[in-house]
């Protein structure tokens, strides 16, 4: 776009008339004070996610118009309600994935890398460090403007938005089912015999996370639902295992999931190392409903062991 006069620094307006004179003083000026600093603080918050937590995400948000720019790069007549940008480095498939469930179950249409493509990743990691993952959210201006206006969309796509970076807050750490088969990470290996057994070929898990609070467990992403409604964990549903991680006594579900055979009160747990919190396996178990809680998860009974 810095061929358009629409780069850094924007000096004309999308029809090529004038937009400002930049000259030489000015360009050094706003690079050094404005441009450069913003960069040198996105490098910094990197460093810090990195340091605190070993891993940062990311997300590189903008908005684009209904009707493509004259000087766009792509002129394509596809103007989708969300359009993610990726990065074949820096964005793992299971984010893209995700982003796809998330907006086409909310009815939206999406592109991926169209009509805009690529993510922001600081220069100092650019395909060097794969634990700086970035992608690029762009919405269309046509859901929540009216002219320079705030329309009556606003304050639904403003949840939206939301919604979708505390899903992607949530989800750092889940795989999609080709990324666990392909790389075989060791909190995934019991995965294989998970897959042999058809009757949890229909079968969904949900996780009750609350909504400030990130995944602490490899999973993937296609057979497991985040809820932060505890209704929804514990109400009755056909297929759809309430899955617990270790030893969370206060979260015994009230759910009845019927599988076949397996028709009893059932909960899936995660079997987590509580000093690394690898992954060592899957056990489907049995509980006792008319017990309080903590008595019916301690009296539990596995009816079936993936490792």
């Amino acid at each position: 776009m810095a061929k358009f006069d629409m780069g850094a620094l924007y000096e004309k307006f999308d029809n090529g008339d004038t937009l400002r004179t930049v000259t030489p003083e000015l360009r050094k000026t706003i690079l050094q004070d404005y441009y450069q600093k913003h960069h040198e603080k996105l490098l910094n918050l990197v460093k810090s996610s990195l340091e605190a937590k070993g891993k940062c995400l990311i997300v590189d948000c903008h908005s684009f118009p209904e009707e493509s720019f004259n000087c766009a790069v792509n002129k394509s007549s596809f103007r989708p309600d969300f359009n993610i940008g990726t990065d074949s480095f820096h964005t793992p498939k299971r984010l893209i994935e995700i982003s796809k469930r998330y907006f086409e179950e909310l009815g939206y249409s999406l592109g991926i890398d169209e009509p805009y493509s690529g993510t922001i990743v600081p220069m100092e990691y650019y395909k060097k460090n794969d634990r700086v993952q970035s992608i690029m959210l762009e919405v269309n201006r046509k859901l929540y403007l009216s002219g320079t206006e705030k329309s009556d969309g606003y304050e639904k796509i403003k949840e939206v938005v939301q919604g979708y970076l505390k899903l992607l807050k949530k989800t750092t750490k889940l795989y999609t089912l080709n990324e666990a088969l392909s790389s075989r990470p060791k909190n995934l290996e019991w995965i294989t015999s998970y897959m042999k057994d058809d009757r949890f070929k229909n079968v969904r898990f949900k996780h009750y996370i609350e909504d400030d609070e990130f995944v602490n467990f490899e999973f993937i992403s296609e057979w497991i639902d985040l809820v932060s409604d505890l209704e929804e964990f514990n109400r009755f549903e056909i297929n759809r295992i309430p899955l617990i991680v270790g030893d969370q006594f206060d979260m015994l579900p009230a759910v009845v999931t019927e599988i076949k055979e397996l028709k009893t009160p059932l909960i899936a747990i995660l079997h987590q190392h509580l000093w690394d919190e690898q992954i060592k396996g899957l056990s489907i178990c049995s509980v006792n409903l008319k017990k309080k809680p903590i008595t019916a998860y301690l009296a539990r009974k596995e009816l079936i062991n993936f490792k």
